[in-house]
């Protein structure tokens, strides 16, 4: 496994020198040194008032997670599509649609979780950033931040943490153990107090439907649509001056919410079935 490790950490040192490239570019293009510390933390505190500049970390991250894990692929004996988890879709249309509305309950359970449970002056940290950006971008840059935001970070994400990572552990350590672990990364790799909490929670739920439909098609989907739904509702949708809503509304939703997941989750599994895994090389070289 511990070609999986290396390619973590790639994977990480990608993101990290991605993300600094940006910076750079931005406190140079501000008239700042591009190699000024102060200057690319004074970016980096205030990004979400630079759309492009979060548009191209975007495009740096999701080009990096699919290109390690399209390479990584391709090193394994199993042909690459296999290996990811890419031969099928694993449901119909009727999957999808749940999918898609199971992680959308969990945005919503998260986020009346944290109405009820955070403190209104609690830093937002880079879900306040991603909000802030789509407010304040022009059209071009919103469009290109729904795009690389929702589809190109589903994909990446969901190609390298389910289609690589997961596949490996579940064939090593089984579904269980191997969901838990890669959930467990990918939350951890978004930095962030509250999104890495729910990063956790979309991991775990998109990270059990791989397994059951022995797909990673309905996880893209799911979470480019969850993406979707929070830059749109970011722009659309956020009011600063109405008051907050009452705390029995708030329990309200946050319960039909939590009632229609536990029914997708019901639903879903019993629709999907994973089929009977395929041979694999036994090899010890196998990547």
């Amino acid at each position: 496994m511990w070609t999986v490790l290396v390619a973590v950490v790639v994977m990480l040192a990608c993101n990290v020198l991605g993300g600094g490239v940006v910076l750079a570019w931005v406190a140079a293009s501000e008239g700042s040194g591009m190699l000024d510390p102060d200057a690319m933390s004074a970016v980096a505190r205030d990004l979400g008032s630079r759309p492009y500049a979060l548009v191209a970390s975007f495009a740096i991250t999701t080009t990096a997670n699919v290109a390690l894990a399209l390479s990584c692929a391709g090193l394994s004996p199993v042909p690459w599509r296999r290996r990811l988890r890419l031969t099928h879709v694993g449901g119909g249309w009727l999957d999808v649609l749940i999918a898609c509305v199971g992680v959308l309950a969990i945005s919503t359970v998260f986020e009346a979780g944290a109405t009820l449970v955070l403190l209104a002056d609690t830093d937002p940290g880079v879900l306040g950033t991603l909000s802030k950006a789509a407010q304040a971008a022009p059209v071009g840059a919103y469009l290109l931040l729904l795009f690389f935001g929702s589809l190109g970070a589903g994909a990446g994400e969901e190609l390298f943490f389910r289609g690589y990572m997961q596949t490996r552990f579940s064939r090593r350590f089984g579904p269980v153990a191997a969901v838990l672990v890669t959930s467990t990364a990918f939350g951890l790799i978004h930095f962030d107090k509250i999104q890495s909490v729910y990063a956790l929670a979309v991991g775990l739920f998109v990270g059990w439907i791989a397994e059951r439909s022995h797909s990673i098609v309905l996880p893209i989907v799911a979470h480019s649509v969850n993406n979707f739904r929070s830059f749109v509702l970011a722009r659309y949708a956020t009011a600063t001056d109405e008051p907050e809503p009452a705390t029995a509304a708030v329990v309200v939703l946050l319960l039909i919410a939590t009632a229609v997941l536990v029914a997708c989750i019901v639903v879903l599994h019993k629709r999907l079935h994973p089929p009977a895994p395929q041979a694999e090389s036994s090899s010890p070289a196998a990547t």
